[in-house]
């Protein structure tokens, strides 16, 4: 008897030797022992591989037979349980790895380098938790976390979009079963804390900002483009004698026109001819980088204390329409707006025109006594003397 216990504990001895996660062809194989039963596993994601063999470590007597699971079959759904989920084994680092590749894919740059600059932050909170850990109560208080650090109302909330999306993609893929945050989460009140520069400090900001990076300056605050619109702009792109620059690829996913102004055309006509640019070359062969940081040190140069974005300068182009008088329909179109509720964020600038407005309403037309016309004012004021 001492013999053959002798022979399968080496036995056994040897098969664990060769237990783990091992590379076999195009994918990983999972061998394990867990209270006698032998079990072997091909994954072709190595992450998840690694995961269930932890789990399967873990687990000090079988489960109850499972239905069969999205992603996980019957036979490993024994050893796991009915309530496995992948994202109960898979952390929110590892993940974050399919779902650039994703972003990479499918995603336009700019929206890539902004979640790519977000997640910096969401992984030192998040990373090590498991998606099935990523409850609201856990984003309540990164919410509280980034309040406490200074984050405005519209920041937190983009985090939080964020975490939401990738946990979508999770379900979308079989990771989970539900959304844990779906209809859990309450988003911070939002104050939008968008500024726009007066004239005085546009021509200060210009002279600091440097004869390369003048031309960009300007094109963004007569225009209203969007940084990224800017840069990707291509000679071709411009109907000169229409005076208009064709926008194939804008944030809204649908190209757009922007209108050139007569001074906006003089600065890209002189600009092509100094550079003697081919139609093919783009218009500023600047960094999105390089520009910011040009902004900054202009602004520090000429004295600008308040906290004033590259951004604002498409608010300053809206802002100056809107005291100029300019309907704000026709502000919506010039500066690509889908809802018109966007531009109204404006339409308290233009102090004349809500004036008019007000005095066309407080002009009705009245009759006195005599049938004579008087303005509503002098209607009521006569009407106060009378008691």
């Amino acid at each position: 008897m001492a013999f053959f216990s002798f022979v399968f504990q080496e036995a056994n001895s040897n098969i664990n030797d060769r237990m783990g996660v091992l590379k076999y062809k195009n994918g990983w194989l999972v061998q394990v022992w867990i209270q006698g039963v032998y079990v072997r596993k091909y994954f072709k994601d190595k992450a998840l591989a690694e995961a269930v063999y932890l789990e399967l470590k873990k687990k000090q007597e079988l489960a109850r037979i499972a239905k069969k699971l999205r992603g996980v079959d019957e036979g490993l759904a024994k050893l796991l349980g009915s309530e496995f989920q992948k994202g109960e084994l898979i952390k929110l680092k590892v993940f974050w790895g399919q779902y650039l590749k994703w972003l990479l894919t499918h995603k336009k740059e700019w929206t890539v380098r902004e979640r790519l600059s977000k997640w910096k932050k969401i992984k030192e909170y998040f990373g090590e938790k498991t998606l099935i850990e990523i409850t609201p109560e856990a984003v309540a208080r990164f919410q509280i976390n980034l309040r406490e650090a200074g984050y405005t109302g519209a920041a937190i909330n983009r985090y939080v979009a964020l975490i939401r999306h990738i946990l979508s993609m999770a379900v979308k893929w079989g990771y989970l079963r539900e959304h844990p945050l779906k209809g859990k989460i309450e988003m911070m009140r939002e104050t939008h804390d968008w500024t726009f520069i007066s004239k005085e400090e546009f021509y200060a900001i210009r002279e600091f900002i440097g004869d390369n990076y003048r031309d960009l300056f300007d094109f963004l605050v007569m225009t209203g483009a969007r940084l990224g619109e800017a840069l990707k702009l291509r000679w071709g792109d411009i109907v000169w004698e229409a005076g208009v620059a064709y926008l194939k690829d804008s944030k809204t996913n649908r190209p757009r026109v922007l209108v050139l102004s007569d001074e906006v055309i003089r600065l890209l006509e002189k600009r092509k001819e100094r550079l003697r640019a081919r139609e093919e070359e783009r218009v500023f062969i600047h960094s999105d980088s390089e520009f910011r940081r040009a902004f900054k040190r202009a602004l520090e140069k000429a004295g600008i204390e308040r906290r004033v974005r590259v951004h604002d300068l498409r608010h300053t182009f809206a802002s100056w329409l809107a005291l100029q008088g300019v309907q704000i329909q026709h502000i919506k179109e010039m500066m690509g707006h889908t809802e018109i509720r966007t531009t109204m964020r404006y339409a308290h600038l233009n102090v004349e025109v809500l004036r008019k407005t007000l005095n066309s309403v407080f002009k009705g037309v009245k009759r006195d006594s005599e049938g004579k016309v008087i303005s509503l004012s002098e209607y009521l004021q006569e009407r106060a003397k009378g008691g």
